[in-house]
């Protein structure tokens, strides 16, 4: 009888035991205070009327004397970005059929029919993945009960949690806006500094040297399957051979990295377009200029790049426990855990899963379209279809390449980006994509 309650404890918590970490050790972190650059941004108070693709960012702003009935109401919900601190006018200051609550509930749908899939009981289940960011609101309703580890690699100690870890987890775990509701969250925060416009990518490494640790000290079942950086590296960052050395190493064992090399941006053209019509998804991404929409999204479906949906989200906000934030802008930042909690999905239907095949598998039900936007057509090729991908992986046998059973193959590896000019975030730029060969 002890013999089976200890086996049985064993198998309950396989990551606490192996990996010797507790849950206690997700410590907590400050939450954001964003009164301050609303002032900053409006110092006169309400601008003149703005229109897409262009956004008004309005988070935590007391907008009680703001006038808005120059705008329709799609015509608002398609600049705005707010959150739950934001104050709005009376009703008969906004545009008559506009609710700020409306819009939040509808953006917090992933999209794509990601639902659907989730009532057929696919949604990540028991299956560890990691995000590597900067430092996170650990105690967010969306997504608490999914972090198992938390580790501030940069010191952040008490400093406010940032905005966009707290969007890429509640968009790769969030228990309502989430792709993979039901996945294990391990989560490093790490500073993302430039020196002389090139990346420091030390810090990522570190991270990954981590994940390598902790992996081997878990048996395969538990071992964390995928990594999200909402990041772009190239050859021109600090130490990006350290990067990659850790990257091969972790994809060669099976836990897939992806990185914003592979990821283009696309939304949907209105914020309050149907989420699961793919059709609706052709709003190219916002830091392009109009003259630039064909060649780039050319150049990024030439080279089989990833799309996957980014503004309009409603994601967790940095500024409370239960507050959300709806963006009318996102990026390639947000592409990311989109697509490792895709991953995810298809690890849960298929534990044999590995990088090639999924890629291999995503490129194969993927749609490839013409969008129209602002008087511009371009192409869009690799665009996802969950609800096939995730049936197909759950019925495909697993494919491997190269000498041997044991060498299970990875996607090839995009060789970086030419650096930018001057400071760039997280999840703005231009992308750039390489080719990946086939």
């Amino acid at each position: 009888m002890i013999k089976k309650f200890f086996l049985l404890l064993f198998f309950i918590t396989p990551p606490l035991c192996f990996a010797g970490w507790q849950r206690p050790y997700v410590k907590t972190t400050g939450e954001a205070d964003l009164t301050a650059p609303c002032m900053y941004l409006y110092p006169s108070g309400q601008p003149s009327k703005v229109e897409a693709p262009d956004e008004l960012d309005v988070r935590s702003c007391d907008l009680t004397d703001w006038d808005f009935r120059a705008y329709s109401s799609l015509e608002l919900a398609d600049v705005l970005t707010f959150d739950s601190q934001t104050i709005f006018p009376q009703s008969a200051l906004l545009p008559r059929t506009f609710n700020p609550d409306h819009t939040l509930l509808h953006g917090t749908d992933p999209g794509l029919s990601i639902r659907r899939l989730h009532k057929e009981g696919i949604n990540g289940h028991g299956v560890a993945v990691a995000i590597i960011d900067q430092n996170l609101l650990t105690t967010h309703q969306e997504y608490k009960h999914n972090l198992l580890v938390y580790r501030d690699m940069a010191d952040f100690n008490d400093a406010p949690a940032d905005t966009n870890a707290t969007a890429v987890a509640s968009i790769l775990v969030g228990k309502t806006v989430g792709v993979a509701p039901r996945a294990i969250l391990y989560h490093f925060a790490v500073e993302a500094n430039e020196i002389n416009g090139a990346l420091d990518a030390m810090p990522f490494a570190s991270a990954l040297a981590q994940i390598i640790e902790i992996n081997s000290k878990l048996p395969p079942r538990f071992q964390i399957k995928a990594v999200s950086i909402s990041v772009e590296f190239g050859p021109q960052d600090n130490g990006f051979a350290a990067f990659m050395d850790a990257r091969r190493q972790l994809e060669k064992s099976g836990t897939a990295v992806f990185t914003a090399n592979i990821t283009a941006p696309i939304s949907r053209i209105h914020a309050w377009d149907d989420p699961d019509r793919s059709s609706r998804y052709c709003r190219p991404a916002t830091f392009l200029d109009k003259e630039e929409y064909y060649p780039e999204y050319k150049n990024a479906s030439e080279h089989r790049l990833l799309f996957a949906p980014s503004d309009y989200r409603v994601v967790a906000s940095p500024t409370g426990d239960e507050d959300y934030v709806q963006f009318a802008q996102g990026g390639e930042a947000w592409s990311v855990p989109y697509i490792v909690g895709l991953y995810a999905l298809g690890v849960q239907v298929n534990p044999e899963l590995n990088k090639w095949t999924f890629l291999k598998t995503w490129r194969e039900t993927a749609e490839n379209k013409t969008c129209l936007y602002n008087g511009v057509t371009f192409p869009v090729a690799n665009f996802p279809n969950p609800e096939k991908l995730i049936h197909k992986l759950q019925k495909a046998t697993q494919e491997k390449q190269g000498a041997g059973d044991d060498e299970i193959a990875v996607a090839p590896r995009p060789k970086g980006r030419p650096a930018r000019n001057g400071p760039r975030p997280l999840w703005r730029g231009k992308f750039r994509p390489v080719p990946i060969k086939k």
